[in-house]
């Protein structure tokens, strides 16, 4: 690999300083922050967390205003630096080139005075689409001009993809032949000596040639010697081949059809078909978020997020052919297994409309929250039939279909039927989430918090059994959760990053808790590892060692294998024999009364809903991961809790929230955890708002980092661990590939990417410290946001035989950790730089991933103990999307530990001044220029 060296200022970076220099607004004294890069001025808005709250945990990094005066100021600094750019083009000759010229008067008199569409006495056509969707890399359009008056230029306007487009040659006619004349730079071309004729006749050949998929657009301008000049406008995506057509879209059934069709399947209360989601969107948008309007809130949230998935959902509706068969192939990773149908009974291969894949939320929500579908016999006046989706594939699903449709329709091996087909959400969670809301007590979500606290709570080591290994934070938490219940306390929150301890202070809590007759315990996590992480570190030793003699039961979901449960936690669980084999069941209401502890992840705790017991009857209830959490999921188990229950939320607020799709829901808050309310409602130094500070797993410059950006420089380390010695902790190498769009449409992957990661992987494993530990599948985990990026990566590491590697997409990694975290951007500015508001059908790929989410990129960071590694496009990383001024942290970090690859300094600084200066129309009015001397991005 190359390491970054230091060299002198570039002539490029020189010219760039002066062009940074005019931009700038340094040299007015200002009261507030700088606003941020990369901001439309329309784009400036308020901070909804620090309007609401009176704080932002993003801090100084936010890139919102923290006040009226902040946003007005950020306002005034754009419309100085406008100014001053103005007046600074004004004293230079406008020998800079025409499409720069047209650009700065359309700045500055506006677009409608500088461009047209039309033009009387001008006519000009194409025959080929200006829109084009194809799998062919190389276009042409040839633009034919009949005009009353002289044609004087023709140009290419946009910077962006300039290098893919070019102006092949003008044909102008003179007389009865043409004159061909050809640019020299094939971006402008003028026309000269054309005589004077009446009619004026021209044709123009425009090419693209590109070597990787993906979206790109031009302007060609053709200019008849005074304004407004005529622009028309190219846009083009590449792909592979088309996933969805017309005759597709046509048959798509939309979600006032499966509103009806709920009218017949659906008898539980909270039936969406019984709500009107228009009325419900009006009321939550006006309806104020109190303890007295709570529930009428969340329920109309709740329905808003239900429709928005319903309608995700139907896109794979449709009517189409089944196959029938008796059999078809499974395969899961590596094995193959044939299913057989039951007796009577016979499954159904259905087509879908596009590939199953979890970077569309069609693909996501299909995977993971359907599992039956109603089906139509469209050659009959039938009824609909629910059938159970057995298998899902990359472009498959199979059903089962019950015997009494397989014997009406005579339905044999080998034959097929024309149906309509309805994929049915699963609405049990939603249901949960509602019943629960009713249930609840909203005195606990909205408890007091200005409660006098007993300044008196003592330390307790109960007999020698409190370990000595707890910083002065976790004890004080363990205080709080084991003083005596008549203290009523609201809930105790333990907020804190990876590694901070936060499972292990609430594990040695209810070891004590446990010993003491009286006390029931309820413990929920997010997740079945942390979960079962319980019962394995802390319970199961304590309560086999004897030093306990409480009752432990764990809930599992019943339709888990029990064979993929770990055979110690399995001797808690509740069992029985169902068809020949062994399953997990439901509890009962007096095996729910008669534990000591209960443990389950909130998805599963609905089978404590089932059974009758008194609210109130756990003392205690913790909820853990309660961060990634929206705040109905919690109230699950808070159903089950009264004012005198001993509540404890634990989880990172900073960490990824839970996916909504809704777009009205979202903007009312339903992806915020309970945790993280309450977090910003608690004043600073309440006894029940604790974080812990002290990271026993990261190396000091990660958390460093992670510290500085996302928790207000709170973290410190406590490591024990050398550095690796080819790498340093924070490394950035930079790839100059650019991103192409999957076979599917719907992911991206950057082969550059792919290539350069293998090569670091080797060079790693085979440099792997000893005082890391053996080198195993938890010791490298490559992240990235995108699964064909993950297909692409583990197929080259396959072939280079790094199998010890684990990569998986960000959503995968959150509660997990390794060694060595690799972190694959994929994106750049190829894709990301379309025009915000240009393509509104394409809206859901600007998505930037690790370029958007600054949570995404803190849970990346914060799952590696020694070593974090990002490959990507530099210069996009710190100039585009709402992560830039995080990627610059980063990158300053890397620049003052001699951390960049494959790039020198001073060349990647040309390149982020060029790409800064690229994008028209971006607020910069505060970028210093750079220094040298120092590296340093700002």
């Amino acid at each position: 690999f190359e390491k970054v060296s230091c060299s002198p200022m570039s002539p490029l970076l020189d010219g760039c300083f002066h062009q940074n220099m005019n931009k700038s607004t340094a040299n007015r004294t200002w009261m507030h922050r700088p606003p941020p890069f990369d901001i439309l001025l329309e784009e400036l808005t308020l901070c909804t967390w620090h309007k609401i709250q009176g704080v932002c945990r993003y801090g100084e990094k936010c890139i919102n205003a923290h006040s009226e005066q902040e946003l007005e100021e950020w306002r005034e600094r754009y419309e100085y630096r406008e100014s001053k750019v103005r007046q600074s083009e004004l004293s230079k000759s406008l020998d800079q080139g025409y499409a720069q010229n047209l650009l700065k008067l359309s700045k500055d008199y506006g677009a409608a005075y500088v461009f047209a569409y039309h033009k009387d006495g001008i006519l000009i056509t194409c025959d080929e689409q200006l829109k084009v969707v194809s799998n062919k890399q190389i276009q042409y359009w040839i633009f034919a001009v009949v005009s009353n008056r002289r044609m004087t230029c023709v140009a290419l306007l946009e910077e962006i993809d300039r290098l893919n487009f070019q102006i092949e040659y003008v044909k102008v006619n003179v007389g009865a032949s043409f004159r061909i004349v050809r640019p020299e730079d094939s971006q402008e071309c003028y026309i000269n000596d054309q005589g004077t004729m009446g009619t004026y006749i021209y044709e123009i050949k425009i090419s693209f040639q590109t070597k990787v998929l993906g979206k790109f657009q031009q302007s060609v301008v053709f200019d008849f010697g005074s304004l407004p000049v005529i622009l028309r406008n190219l846009n083009l995506v590449i792909l592979p081949f088309h996933d969805l057509d017309d005759s597709i879209l046509s048959e798509l059934l939309y979600s006032s059809e499966t509103n009806m069709l709920d009218n017949q399947i659906e008898s539980k209360p909270y039936s969406l078909s019984s709500v009107d989601i228009l009325s419900l969107a009006v009321k939550a948008l006006q309806c104020p978020f109190d303890e007295v309007n709570y529930k009428k809130y969340l329920h109309s949230v709740l329905y808003l997020e239900e429709q928005a998935q319903c309608n995700i959902i139907s896109l794979h509706n449709g009517t189409s052919h089944l196959d029938f068969c008796r059999s078809f192939e499974s395969s899961s990773g590596n094995n193959t297994t044939v299913l057989y149908a039951p007796d009577g009974e016979i499954f159904a291969k259905y087509n879908l409309k596009s590939s199953l894949g979890t970077d569309s939320p069609c693909g996501r929500l299909l995977l993971s929250s359907t599992n039956h579908a109603m089906v139509k016999f469209s050659c009959l006046n039938s009824q609909w039939y629910e059938v159970t989706i057995e298998d899902k594939q990359q472009c498959v699903v199979y059903f089962r279909i019950k015997s009494d449709a397989a014997s009406i329709f005579n339905l044999l091996d080998g034959s097929s039927a024309e149906v309509v087909v309805k994929f049915q959400l699963n609405k049990a969670l939603f249901y949960d989430r509602h019943y629960a809301l009713d249930a609840l007590e909203t005195c606990l979500t909205f408890p007091e918090i200005n409660c006098n606290l007993a300044s008196h709570l003592t330390w307790s080591y109960n007999g020698g059994l409190y370990p000595s290994k707890l910083n002065e934070m976790q004890r004080k938490a363990v205080d709080l959760i084991t003083s005596p219940l008549h203290l009523t306390l609201p809930p105790i929150l333990i907020s804190g990053p990876f590694g901070t301890g936060k499972t292990h202070t609430l594990g040695e809590a209810i070891k004590l808790l446990s010993g003491i007759k009286g006390h029931k315990i309820l413990i929920c996590t997010l997740s079945n590892s942390a979960a079962d992480l319980y019962i394995l570190r802390y319970l199961h030793p304590y309560i086999s060692s004897g030093q306990s003699s409480a009752k432990l039961l764990r809930l599992y979901y019943t339709e888990r294998w029990v064979a993929t449960v770990n055979p110690i936690v399995k001797e808690y669980c509740l069992t029985e024999v169902r068809h020949g084999e062994q399953c997990f069941r439901a509890p009962t209401s007096e095996e729910i009364i008669s534990q000591d502890i209960v443990v389950v992840t909130l998805g599963s705790c609905n089978m404590l809903a089932s059974v009758c017991f008194p609210k109130g009857a756990f003392t205690h209830l913790f909820i853990d991961e309660a961060a990634q959490a929206m705040e109905c999921d919690s109230l699950i188990p808070l159903q089950f809790a009264s004012i005198n229950t001993r509540i404890i939320l634990a989880g990172d607020p900073m960490q990824m929230n839970p996916e909504i799709y809704s777009p009205v829901a979202q903007q009312l808050h339903l992806q915020r955890s309970l945790l993280e309310r309450l977090y910003d409602s608690y004043p600073d130094g309440h006894n029940c708002k604790l974080s812990l500070s002290v990271n026993y797993r990261s190396h000091p410059e990660i958390i460093e980092f992670t510290s500085k950006t996302f928790y207000a420089n709170k973290i410190v380390a406590d490591y024990s661990h050398h550095a690796h010695q080819l790498f340093k902790p924070l490394s950035m190498i930079h790839v100059e590939g650019r991103e192409s769009i999957s076979p599917t449409g719907t992911s991206y992957f950057n082969l550059e990417e792919v290539e350069d990661i293998c090569s670091k992987v080797k060079s790693l494993i085979d440099s792997w410290p000893e005082d890391w530990g053996p080198l195993d599948a938890n010791s490298i985990g490559i992240i990235t946001p995108y699964s064909e990026q993950v297909n692409r990566i583990r197929e080259a590491l396959r072939k280079s035989k790094l199998n010890v590697v684990n990569v998986e997409t960000i959503r995968n990694v959150q509660g997990k950790e390794y060694d060595a975290i690799i972190i694959s951007t994929v994106r750049s500015d190829k894709t990301c730089m379309l025009g915000r508001g240009q393509y509104e059908d394409l809206e859901p790929m600007m998505d930037y991933g690790f370029l958007s989410e600054p949570r995404m990129l803190n849970t990346a960071a914060t799952r590696a103990k020694h070593l974090v590694m990002v490959f990507g496009h530099l210069p996009s990383l710190v100039t585009i999307g709402r992560c830039a001024t995080i990627w610059v942290q980063l990158l300053n970090t890397c620049i003052k530990t001699a951390s960049i690859y494959n790039i020198e300094v001073a060349e990647l600084l040309a390149a982020i001044m060029m790409l800064r200066f690229s994008i028209p129309e971006r607020l910069n009015p505060d970028a210093l220029p750079f220094s040298p001397s120092k590296h340093k991005i700002l």
